[in-house]
């Protein structure tokens, strides 16, 4: 699922407690794609999106993949009461990754997802002009960064996968932010784990 860079609402009806993208774990490309240039009024709203098995980053949703994947542009969509479940990613975010941009995930609940590193969230590269602390207050005035607000992040997990460096594997089992500003309100983190570390300078963190 694609929006093109289109300023659009997609929303169910019934909730995400009963409306479902099911990938049925086809191999090959994330369910939900944000590369098109999306800004915050382009918004996914009350759905589950589960069994997604990407090649690379972001099982059930990745939004402005890096170049070496897609080519794709800057995007900051926002994402609101959705579910992300039992989906997998060869490389980062098994539920979600985001490189860049300033996406807005609200009320979300990602739960049993699997990648190399960041289980549940990976997150690089976000609040672009952000270039050190004193500028954080002034990136936060400009609406840069990523926000999460109302997040349950449980059961994920970092594996051991082979497509990342082995100092890179089995980093955030929940999640793992690198580079990036991420505004954080109300969550609850709980049960997610980074696999047994191959190399001594691991990261490791179940959180």
């Amino acid at each position: 699922l694609r929006f093109a860079g289109k300023p659009l609402t997609l929303r169910s009806m019934a909730g995400a407690a009963l409306t479902f993208i099911d990938c049925e774990a086809s191999p090959g490309s994330s369910t939900v794609v944000f590369n098109g240039g999306e800004g915050l009024n382009t918004v996914l709203a009350g759905f589950t999106i589960r069994k997604g098995a990407a090649s690379q980053d972001g099982g059930a949703v990745v939004i402005s993949p890096p170049a070496d994947i897609s080519g794709g542009t800057s995007s900051s969509p926002t994402l609101l009461d959705c579910r992300l479940e039992h989906s997998s990613a060869a490389r980062y975010g098994g539920g979600i990754a985001i490189s860049g941009g300033n996406a807005r995930l609200l009320n979300l609940t990602i739960v049993g997802n699997t990648a190399a590193a960041g289980g549940g969230i990976y997150i690089e590269s976000a609040g672009g002009s952000v270039r050190d602390l004193a500028d954080v207050t002034d990136a936060i005035g400009r609406g840069e960064g990523v926000l999460i607000e109302g997040l349950v992040l449980e059961g994920n997990t970092a594996t051991s996968g082979t497509l990342l460096d082995e100092a890179d594997r089995d980093c955030g089992g929940g999640a793992l932010i690198s580079t990036s500003l991420v505004r954080f309100a109300r969550g609850f983190i709980s049960s997610n784990r980074a696999e047994t570390a191959s190399v001594s300078s691991n990261l490791g963190g179940g959180g």
